[in-house]
């Protein structure tokens, strides 16, 4: 079987790059796996080393100031950008597509030749501002493309759930094409029944069906970052004060040092040696599997925080904690996810023999649906 995977997998984001990885591991299983190499320009753009947006004339002039800005930054951050593109390279080289090739930046050109294409995971169905009309892009639903060639979504997203999108006519109509609908968050599944009527099925991000050894084998191939000094890691992918605190507050109390990885580089972050500001996905991986405690703003980094059994606790999300929200509630352990130090008093331990059990429930539920999804 010639199995095709359609995903956000040439991001510059640890999660990003890591789910991608492991979409190709698991359906690997079961096939000869190809990733789709869709990478339109308005990804590439976001992710390139030099901003040039604000020489667009058609813009604003305060959207021209803030590019301008944006580019500026660009520029001084330079030197790390290289550093850590060099390792995110790398890493999709070895794991996901090889780099050196084109990607494919028009719908028209994805090749047809697939027994099947999975679209998933990540948040593939997220809604973009294009041209101030805020929708998703619709290769990603499977509009327009592959037609006559067989479709499952697996551990779809679209982050913050958009009911507008869900309504949409063409939406709607993109979705019924897929055989088989298969989401990462329960808000969303009950959302595309409430207001597509469409079914669909709750599964795992796919980072945990690649099995924990896999992941530590991964990370024991590069040299620990902090060899000698026991530390708590804060990912700042949403940064605030709060969640500041809360890092603050956990490495003060149990007398470690705080190191400090951002989704993106900082101005501040190049006086700061704590920042790991040039991390790639493998050292992102040995931060979280060595680290004493976690504290997490963003998604994977509490995906990690399970798969590796560390203590942790996710904050700072406020209105994008849904995808964390979900999960914790299939593990029983949604008092991980707090809005204010004060909460850290009635944190216990996180018993992992509980965790594993229904962590393991919930990955064989996860296993079988992609099987019936790809051979019913």
């Amino acid at each position: 079987m010639k199995i095709g995977i359609v995903t956000f997998h040439r991001a510059l984001n640890y999660g990003a790059v890591l789910q991608a990885c492991a979409m190709r591991r698991i359906f690997s299983d079961h096939g000869e796996v190809e990733m789709v190499d869709y990478w339109p320009d308005y990804h590439s753009s976001h992710y390139s080393l030099l901003d040039t947006r604000f020489l667009n004339k058609n813009q604003s002039l305060s959207s021209r100031v803030r590019l301008l800005k944006s580019a500026i930054k660009r520029i001084i951050l330079l030197p790390v950008r290289l550093k850590r593109n060099k390792k995110f390279l790398s890493f999709i080289d070895s794991n996901i597509v090889k780099v050196s090739n084109a990607p494919i930046k028009l719908a028209n050109k994805i090749p047809d030749y697939f027994d099947v294409v999975v679209y998933g995971s990540d948040q593939i169905w997220r809604v973009y501002d294009f041209d101030n009309y805020p929708r998703p892009d619709m290769v990603y639903m499977g509009a327009g493309v592959l037609d006559g060639t067989r479709k499952i979504a697996f551990a779809a997203s679209m982050g913050d759930v958009n009911v507008d999108t869900l309504c949409d006519d063409s939406v709607i109509k993109a979705l019924k094409n897929f055989e088989h609908i298969n989401v990462r968050e329960q808000a969303l599944s009950e959302s595309l029944l409430k207001h597509s009527g469409l079914s669909s099925c709750v599964v795992l991000d796919p980072t945990f069906l690649v099995s924990s050894d896999v992941w530590k084998r991964m990370a024991e191939t590069i040299p620990r970052n902090r060899k000698d000094n026991k530390y708590a890691l804060f990912y700042s992918l949403i940064p605030s004060e709060e969640s500041i605190r809360i890092a603050k507050n956990i490495a003060e109390e149990k007398g470690v040092e705080l190191v400090e990885i951002n989704g993106f580089e900082t101005i501040g972050g190049l006086f700061n040696k704590s920042v790991a500001q040039s991390a790639g996905p493998l050292d992102f991986l040995e931060l979280i599997m060595n680290a004493e405690f976690i504290v997490s703003t963003s998604f994977h980094g509490v995906v990690f925080s399970i798969i590796f059994e560390k203590q942790f606790c996710a904050c700072g999300m406020k209105g994008h904690s849904e995808r964390v929200r979900s999960l914790l509630s299939k593990l029983s352990i949604e008092d991980r996810l707090i809005d204010t130090v004060e909460q850290l008093e009635s944190l216990g331990e996180i018993d992992y023999k509980e965790v594993t059990k229904l962590l393991a429930r919930e990955i064989e539920h996860s296993k079988e649906l992609l099987e019936y999804s790809l051979f019913e």
